[in-house]
Parts: C-alpha cells; structure tokens; sequence
C-alpha cells in the first residue's frame, strides 16, 4: 500500500509514524512477511475446511505475489534485497514467479553486492538470518543509493536496473565486480544462493559484455 498508494491520507499517516518511530520500509515489510505466514494456512489444513481450498485465492504462492507491488520499480532496494534472500520458494526457485520479476530482483540484489566492501556472510538456517538480511540490505541500499547519486539516478529498484545497465556498458562499475571478485576469491562472500542464480555479472568468472 505504501507503494500503491503513496499520496493517500492513511499512507501518509504511516509514513509519519515510521518516521517518528525510525521505522525504515524494509523492517514494515519484514513484519508483514511475517504476520502474514502466521496467518497464512496451510495446504493441508486448507484441504479439510471446503472444497475450494485448492482455489489461487488460498495459494501460497498466490498470497506472495499479491503482496509484491506491481508498478514496476516501486519498490525499494532494500526490499527487493530482502525478498530475494527470504522469499519462500527462493525467487530464483519459484514457478510462479514471471521472468521480468526474476530479472529484476537478482539483478538488484546482485549490483547491491558490489557496493558492501567487507564481503558478507549470511546462513539460511541461523535463527537471526531474516534480521542479518534486513540489516545487510539496508546498509547495501544506502551504499548503492550513494554511488548512484553521484552518478544521477535515483533509487527505485527499476530505476536502478536502468542506470546501472548504462553504468555497465560504460565501464563505470568494472572496479567494483573486481573488487567484488577478489572478495569471492578471499573468502568473503557466503551466500546461499546457489551460483547459477547469481546474474553474469556478478560470476566467479567474469565474462564479456
């Protein structure tokens, strides 16, 4: 809602809430992902109650892709960050998921990596990964915002597919998957994603253009 409908009285009253309480996008929508699973049934229980269980209305894969905006580019960095890394299926796993979409997030996800100079190391089945997810993302979101600043681009996660593809022919950014590279190389980067889901860019081997 907050991406749907930006202008309307009730969003800016949340806004101004979260504003007053230090409440970033990313954290509103790690508590929806979460409230929304506890809430969620599932298949089995949904099977015994009536015989339109089996509808899309009560498909969790349907339910995941209602909560995604669809005006492309509305969301933030940080929350496509945090969805590519936490979604369930994984976005890059998933049936469902339309491949404009896919596209989208594994690139974002993938050109924020660039931007985080310690590596970062993150384990699907430590008890705090969502919140190191949220966390990483955060700080990868505002790097990344900085680095387009500089070069005239806004944040938005479509916006930012846009200018960093120009950024990309133009060479502008072969320093940070070098950089990125030898973090790899050096052991710095442990993600749970598996390497054939990672965008060409980003690859242990780099490739041509």
């Amino acid at each position: 809602m907050l991406v749907l409908s930006p202008d309307s009285a009730i969003v800016a009253r949340i806004r101004d809430t979260m504003s007053a309480r230090a409440i970033r996008e990313a954290a509103v929508l790690a508590w929806s992902d979460t409230i929304r699973r506890a809430f969620t049934p599932s298949p089995e229980i949904s099977n015994t109650r009536d015989s339109e269980s089996h509808s899309a209305e009560h498909s969790p894969q349907t339910v995941r892709q209602t909560v995604r905006p669809k005006k492309k580019g509305s969301q933030s960095l940080s929350a496509v960050w945090y969805e590519w890394f936490t979604a369930e299926p994984r976005v890059h796993a998933s049936r469902s998921i339309q491949k404009t979409t896919l596209y989208e997030f594994r690139h974002t996800a993938g050109y924020m990596m660039l931007f985080i100079p310690s590596g970062f190391a993150l384990d699907a089945a430590s008890p705090a990964f969502k919140s190191e997810v949220l966390s990483l993302g955060e700080k990868a979101q505002e790097i990344t915002r900085a680095f387009l600043k500089t070069n005239g681009s806004t944040a938005a996660a479509g916006t930012v597919l846009k200018a960093f593809r120009k950024l990309y022919k133009a060479g502008k950014i072969d320093a940070h998957i070098a950089q990125f590279h030898d973090r790899v190389e050096r052991g710095e980067v442990v993600d749970p994603t598996p390497p054939a889901a990672f965008p060409r860019f980003i690859r242990f081997t780099p490739v041509e253009r």
